[in-house]
Protein backbone atom coordinates (compact mmCIF):
# COMPACT_ATOMS: atom_id res chain seq x y z
CA UNK A 1 0.00 0.00 0.00
CA UNK A 2 1.50 3.36 -1.02
CA UNK A 3 1.39 6.71 0.76
CA UNK A 4 -1.29 8.46 -1.35
CA UNK A 5 -3.74 8.50 1.56
CA UNK A 6 -1.32 10.68 3.55
CA UNK A 7 -1.51 13.49 0.98
CA UNK A 8 -4.52 14.85 2.87
CA UNK A 9 -2.35 15.58 5.93
CA UNK A 10 -1.99 19.26 6.80
CA UNK A 11 0.99 20.59 4.92
CA UNK A 12 2.15 24.12 5.67
CA UNK A 13 4.96 25.51 3.53
CA UNK A 14 6.63 28.83 4.36
CA UNK A 15 9.51 30.62 2.65
CA UNK A 16 13.09 30.82 3.93
CA UNK A 17 12.47 34.51 4.69
CA UNK A 18 9.43 33.82 6.89
CA UNK A 19 9.95 34.60 10.56
CA UNK A 20 10.07 32.11 13.42
CA UNK A 21 6.96 33.75 14.87
CA UNK A 22 5.04 32.99 11.66
CA UNK A 23 6.06 29.33 11.89
CA UNK A 24 4.95 29.15 15.53
CA UNK A 25 1.64 30.81 14.63
CA UNK A 26 1.10 28.37 11.72
CA UNK A 27 1.81 25.40 14.00
CA UNK A 28 -0.60 26.68 16.64
CA UNK A 29 -3.35 27.56 14.17
CA UNK A 30 -3.18 24.18 12.42
CA UNK A 31 -2.34 21.94 15.40
CA UNK A 32 0.82 20.62 13.78
CA UNK A 33 4.41 20.21 14.97
CA UNK A 34 6.37 21.31 11.91
CA UNK A 35 6.36 23.48 8.82
CA UNK A 36 8.24 22.87 5.60
CA UNK A 37 10.47 25.59 4.18
CA UNK A 38 10.68 26.34 0.47
CA UNK A 39 13.57 27.84 -1.42
CA UNK A 40 14.35 28.72 -5.04
CA UNK A 41 15.05 25.05 -5.87
CA UNK A 42 12.03 23.64 -4.02
CA UNK A 43 12.05 22.10 -0.56
CA UNK A 44 14.85 23.76 1.43
CA UNK A 45 14.27 22.56 4.98
CA UNK A 46 11.96 21.83 7.87
CA UNK A 47 11.33 23.69 11.13
CA UNK A 48 9.79 21.82 14.05
CA UNK A 49 8.29 22.96 17.32
CA UNK A 50 11.45 21.59 18.94
CA UNK A 51 13.60 23.85 16.72
CA UNK A 52 11.55 26.83 17.88
CA UNK A 53 11.97 25.87 21.52
CA UNK A 54 15.68 25.08 21.41
CA UNK A 55 17.02 27.45 18.77
CA UNK A 56 14.79 30.47 19.28
CA UNK A 57 13.86 30.37 22.96
CA UNK A 58 16.99 28.53 24.09
CA UNK A 59 19.17 30.76 21.94
CA UNK A 60 17.54 34.01 23.11
CA UNK A 61 16.59 34.87 19.54
CA UNK A 62 13.80 37.29 18.68
CA UNK A 63 11.05 35.27 16.93
CA UNK A 64 9.94 38.40 15.06
CA UNK A 65 13.41 38.90 13.56
CA UNK A 66 14.70 35.34 13.13
CA UNK A 67 14.15 33.87 9.68
CA UNK A 68 13.40 30.20 9.13
CA UNK A 69 16.60 29.89 7.09
CA UNK A 70 18.52 30.54 10.32
CA UNK A 71 16.94 27.73 12.32
CA UNK A 72 15.71 25.13 9.82
CA UNK A 73 17.13 21.65 9.37
CA UNK A 74 18.47 21.68 5.82
CA UNK A 75 19.02 17.96 5.24
CA UNK A 76 15.45 16.81 4.66
CA UNK A 77 14.76 13.17 3.90
CA UNK A 78 11.88 12.72 1.44
CA UNK A 79 9.97 9.68 0.28
CA UNK A 80 8.12 9.04 -2.98
CA UNK A 81 4.36 8.54 -2.78
CA UNK A 82 4.83 5.00 -4.15
CA UNK A 83 6.81 3.94 -1.05
CA UNK A 84 5.35 1.79 1.73
CA UNK A 85 4.93 2.50 5.43
CA UNK A 86 7.75 0.04 6.08
CA UNK A 87 9.99 2.20 3.85
CA UNK A 88 8.98 5.27 5.85
CA UNK A 89 9.68 3.54 9.17
CA UNK A 90 13.10 2.47 7.91
CA UNK A 91 13.93 6.03 6.80
CA UNK A 92 12.83 7.46 10.14
CA UNK A 93 15.02 4.94 11.94
CA UNK A 94 18.05 5.46 9.65
CA UNK A 95 17.92 9.26 9.71
CA UNK A 96 16.61 9.72 13.27
CA UNK A 97 13.65 11.85 12.16
CA UNK A 98 9.94 11.92 13.01
CA UNK A 99 8.61 13.57 9.85
CA UNK A 100 9.15 12.77 6.19
CA UNK A 101 7.78 14.87 3.31
CA UNK A 102 6.11 12.86 0.55
CA UNK A 103 6.90 13.69 -3.08
CA UNK A 104 5.03 12.82 -6.26
CA UNK A 105 7.06 13.18 -9.46
CA UNK A 106 9.56 15.24 -7.47
CA UNK A 107 6.90 17.70 -6.29
CA UNK A 108 5.88 18.06 -2.65
CA UNK A 109 2.65 16.11 -2.10
CA UNK A 110 2.26 15.57 1.63
CA UNK A 111 3.89 14.80 4.95
CA UNK A 112 3.95 11.62 7.01
CA UNK A 113 4.81 11.72 10.70
CA UNK A 114 5.76 9.25 13.40
CA UNK A 115 2.32 9.86 14.90
CA UNK A 116 0.75 8.73 11.59
CA UNK A 117 2.63 5.43 11.89
CA UNK A 118 1.40 4.95 15.46
CA UNK A 119 -2.24 5.74 14.59
CA UNK A 120 -2.20 3.65 11.40
CA UNK A 121 -1.30 0.54 13.41
CA UNK A 122 0.33 -1.37 10.56
CA UNK A 123 3.88 -0.84 11.88
CA UNK A 124 4.80 -3.15 14.76
CA UNK A 125 5.53 -1.82 18.23
CA UNK A 126 9.14 -3.02 18.08
CA UNK A 127 9.78 -1.02 14.88
CA UNK A 128 8.17 2.07 16.45
CA UNK A 129 10.25 1.59 19.59
CA UNK A 130 13.45 1.35 17.51
CA UNK A 131 12.68 4.72 15.84
CA UNK A 132 12.27 6.44 19.21
CA UNK A 133 15.39 4.83 20.67
CA UNK A 134 17.44 5.76 17.59
CA UNK A 135 16.40 9.41 18.00
CA UNK A 136 17.21 9.42 21.71
CA UNK A 137 20.66 7.92 21.08
CA UNK A 138 21.85 10.84 18.93
CA UNK A 139 24.99 12.45 20.32
CA UNK A 140 24.70 15.80 22.10
CA UNK A 141 27.25 18.04 23.87
CA UNK A 142 26.50 16.47 27.27
CA UNK A 143 25.46 13.02 26.01
CA UNK A 144 27.64 10.51 24.10
CA UNK A 145 26.23 8.73 21.05
CA UNK A 146 24.26 5.62 21.93
CA UNK A 147 23.29 6.88 25.38
CA UNK A 148 19.66 7.76 26.10
CA UNK A 149 20.24 10.43 28.77
CA UNK A 150 23.02 12.84 29.78
CA UNK A 151 25.44 11.47 32.37
CA UNK A 152 25.67 13.70 35.44
CA UNK A 153 24.52 17.31 35.71
CA UNK A 154 24.21 19.25 32.47
CA UNK A 155 26.07 22.54 32.32
CA UNK A 156 24.53 25.30 30.24
CA UNK A 157 27.25 26.47 27.88
CA UNK A 158 26.90 29.42 25.53
CA UNK A 159 24.07 30.16 23.13
CA UNK A 160 22.47 27.87 20.63
CA UNK A 161 24.04 27.16 17.24
CA UNK A 162 21.18 29.15 15.73
CA UNK A 163 22.38 32.32 17.42
CA UNK A 164 25.81 31.95 15.84
CA UNK A 165 24.23 31.33 12.46
CA UNK A 166 21.98 34.35 12.92
CA UNK A 167 24.94 36.59 13.70
CA UNK A 168 26.93 35.29 10.74
CA UNK A 169 24.02 35.84 8.36
CA UNK A 170 23.33 39.28 9.81
CA UNK A 171 26.97 40.16 9.12
CA UNK A 172 26.66 38.92 5.55
CA UNK A 173 23.46 40.90 4.96
CA UNK A 174 25.05 44.02 6.44
CA UNK A 175 28.13 43.68 4.25
CA UNK A 176 25.96 43.13 1.17
CA UNK A 177 23.96 46.25 2.00
CA UNK A 178 27.10 48.38 2.30
CA UNK A 179 28.53 46.92 -0.94
CA UNK A 180 25.27 47.82 -2.72
CA UNK A 181 25.49 51.37 -1.38
CA UNK A 182 29.15 51.56 -2.47
CA UNK A 183 28.25 50.33 -5.97
CA UNK A 184 25.34 52.76 -6.29
CA UNK A 185 27.28 55.79 -5.06
CA UNK A 186 30.82 55.03 -6.22
CA UNK A 187 32.11 55.43 -2.65
CA UNK A 188 34.75 53.22 -1.02
CA UNK A 189 33.42 50.64 1.46
CA UNK A 190 34.30 52.63 4.61
CA UNK A 191 32.74 55.84 3.28
CA UNK A 192 29.66 53.95 2.05
CA UNK A 193 29.31 52.42 5.51
CA UNK A 194 29.61 55.82 7.18
CA UNK A 195 27.07 57.34 4.76
CA UNK A 196 24.65 54.47 5.45
CA UNK A 197 24.96 54.91 9.22
CA UNK A 198 24.36 58.66 8.92
CA UNK A 199 21.32 58.19 6.69
CA UNK A 200 19.81 55.60 9.05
Amino acid sequence: MNLKRFRRNKLIVLSRQSMAYQAARAMEDNHIGAVLVSGPQGLAGVVTDRDLALAVLGGDLDPDNTTLSEIMSEEVVTCDVSATLDDVARLMWEHRVRRIPITDDGRLAGLITFDDLVVDGSIGLEALRSIVVAQLEVEAPQKPAGVLHPKGPVAVTGRARALLRARARAGQVYQKLILNVADATGLEFERAERASIISL
